[in-house]
């Protein structure tokens, strides 16, 4: 991704593929143990973005 000229979106979609990516082989679990900021920027992000994760992004969200 071009940081100069890129538009918002493409940032985006490259920190959702990063995060989703990270979610899946595991990685995750060490920033959810040492980075309260970190999970709360998810939880806002889930909060406000449920819908657009769950067909765009292709993960499903349980509510508990």
């Amino acid at each position: 991704m071009d940081l100069i000229n890129g538009s918002i979106e493409e940032a985006l979609q490259v920190m959702e593929r990063e995060m989703k990516a990270m979610w899946d082989t595991g990685k995750i679990v060490k920033y959810i143990e040492n980075d309260k900021d970190f999970v709360k920027t998810i939880m806002y992000a889930l909060h406000y973005e449920l819908r657009r994760f769950q067909t765009e992004v292709d993960v499903i969200i349980g509510e508990a």
